[in-house]
């Protein structure tokens, strides 16, 4: 007799549909009898109630922390059939994000789940699922994926569900586990791929099309960053989201000028140091997103968290290092970035006190050639661009990352609330008396300062050049010079 209320750690039902002739059998199947439980009481006498497959860590004898059941001819939940894999398709957590991810195991990609399936390029067989969706459909087996089908009825809302996946997950990891449970190549040549891929390794433009809200992690002039699970590879992203003004004609907002802008450069660039583009989408609705590998935070969020760094003169040397590497990069290409400051290195843990930094945040950058406006942050900003006096050159990122260094610092007086121009440079004339190896970068003549190529062969022996070398002169001197 099937049981009139669901295990408690059952996360959802599979229904079979009241056609579905083979899906209703599988409530049958012996050794599914101790999984079916009641899903919905008939409100009307003449309607049979209605009772489904639960999916749930309890289901599976072989308790494994990222697979919660697997559904197939010799499987968790068996879905009998000649033309039926051993493992058709399944339930499993990603190790990264921890999303809820159904997959397709097919031989013969003979499963379908809709809405928001499987992404219509073929090159993924998974999708990260959502409570949100309460009307899922699941069709197996045949040519034309009608052998069996399920309505997929969720039992825990998204908070509860995340939370017990955690909690489960790290119960079953505690437990010792019988090496013959690991998943292997040997469960089957064609039914299992391979292992979660569970980042993604090399950004390809378009990598990422749509993704599942997960944290919000801040809020700006022009919208919204939010941690977020890529919904076809379950990997975490960086979602920026903002919301366009109606275009007027033809003509385009300053918004969406400054996000094509940002989107031309990222996907054309390609540096260690520079944040990694892995896609955009809803520029057909107005509400935009520009996915982008996920860090840890802005260099300004770790100073707030530890700010002893500030004192950390390996740490200062890296960040400086790296951010010349980023400007120089940018520089041979012709691009100024024109908003370079804490808020916008990002930093990802890579060993004991130990990081990787890389700029982002693209949307005021424009070609040398072009720029001409007063953009930015004024703390930031370069005396050719604050007073527009002059052609500007890649020559005021390396103004604005001196002040950052600065800023750091607190060298010269320089600090985050500095909004009086003057004062800004006449702390920044104190700065660079106190920071003689980095004075050349403060030159109030952009002529006369030195470029991100010429402080990386100053400072590090041209480790890290994108500039060829033969094209770097020296620093000019300033006592030639007057």
């Amino acid at each position: 007799m099937p049981r009139q209320t669901p295990h408690p750690q059952a996360i959802c039902h599979l229904v079979p549909d009241k056609k579905s002739r083979r899906a209703i059998q599988m409530l049958q199947h012996p050794d599914n009898e101790p999984f079916v439980s009641l899903s919905n009481k008939a409100t009307e006498a003449d309607e049979p109630d209605e009772y489904g497959l639960e999916v749930g860590y309890h289901v599976s004898a072989r308790p494994r922390s990222l697979v919660v059941v697997e559904i197939g001819r010799n499987a968790d939940l068996v879905m009998p059939g000649s033309n039926i894999s051993q493992v058709h398709f399944s339930f499993e957590i990603h190790p990264e994000s921890r999303q809820l991810v159904f997959w397709d195991r097919s031989r013969l990609n003979t499963t379908k789940i809709e809405p928001k399936g499987f992404r219509a390029d073929g090159n993924f067989r998974q999708v990260v699922l959502e409570t949100k969706i309460s009307d899922y459909k699941i069709r197996a087996g045949g040519e034309k994926l009608d052998q069996f089908v399920f309505h997929l009825r969720w039992l825990k809302n998204a908070t509860k569900l995340t939370k017990e996946i955690e909690q489960e997950s790290q119960r079953i990891e505690a437990r010792p586990q019988n090496p013959r449970w690991a998943r292997t190549i040997e469960d089957g040549p064609t039914d299992l791929p391979t292992w979660y891929n569970t980042r993604l390794h090399t950004p390809t433009i378009g990598a990422v099309q749509r993704t599942v809200d997960v944290t919000r992690l801040g809020k700006g002039a022009f919208g919204e960053v939010w941690k977020a699970a890529d919904q076809d590879s379950g990997c975490l992203v960086a979602a920026k989201k903002v919301t366009l003004p109606a275009r007027v004609g033809l003509s385009i907002s300053h918004e969406e000028d400054l996000l094509r802008r940002e989107i031309k450069i990222l996907s054309s660039v390609s540096h260690k140091n520079i944040v990694e583009y892995l896609g955009s989408s809803g520029w057909d609705t107005g509400e935009v997103q520009i996915y982008l590998s996920l860090k840890a935070g802005s260099v300004y969020d770790l100073l707030q968290q530890n700010p002893r760094l500030r004192a950390d003169d390996n740490l200062q040397l890296v960040l400086f290092h790296e951010m010349l590497e980023a400007l120089d990069y940018l520089a041979f290409r012709g691009w100024i970035h024109r908003d370079v400051k804490l808020e916008n290195i990002l930093y990802s843990p890579i060993g004991p006190d130990s990081y990787l930094f890389q700029l982002t945040d693209f949307g005021f950058a424009h070609q040398h050639q072009l720029a001409k406006t007063r953009c930015g942050s004024p703390l930031y900003m370069a005396p050719e661009i604050w007073y527009q006096a002059g052609q500007q050159s890649p020559k005021a990122d390396v103004w604005s990352l001196f002040i950052t260094i600065g800023v750091l610092r607190h060298s010269g007086g320089l600090h985050e609330r500095l909004s009086d121009y003057k004062e800004v440079q006449h702390c920044a004339r104190v700065a660079a008396e106190q920071m003689p190896h980095l004075s050349a970068m403060a030159r109030e003549d952009p002529n006369l300062r030195a470029s991100a190529a010429q402080m990386l062969v100053a400072c590090f022996n041209g480790e890290g050049l994108s500039t060829p070398r033969p094209q770097i002169r020296p620093i000019p001197d300033l006592a030639s010079t007057q």
